[in-house]
């Protein structure tokens, strides 16, 4: 079977790294899960893009609060 063109493209990881490049590292957290090829770049971009561990956990796996029936908030 024939890959279509359009997938041929979106699999070449130079491609993707000037795409990535224009996007919010919110986007590109995205990203990261659409496939493996996606995924590696994208998350080396979080990595360069992101000023600490933290701030890129908020990114890929923000956490809400909320508070339960007993009154106490939790994460």
């Amino acid at each position: 079977m024939y890959q279509s063109v359009l997938q041929r493209v979106c699999s070449i990881p130079e491609l993707l790294d000037l795409i990535f490049d224009h996007v919010d590292p919110a986007s590109n957290a995205n990203n990261a899960v659409v496939c493996k090829v996606w995924s590696e770049v994208a998350r080396d971009k979080l990595w360069r893009e992101v000023g600490s561990p933290r701030q890129l956990l908020s990114i890929l796996a923000p956490v809400s609060t909320f508070t339960n029936v007993s009154g106490l908030i939790m994460a």
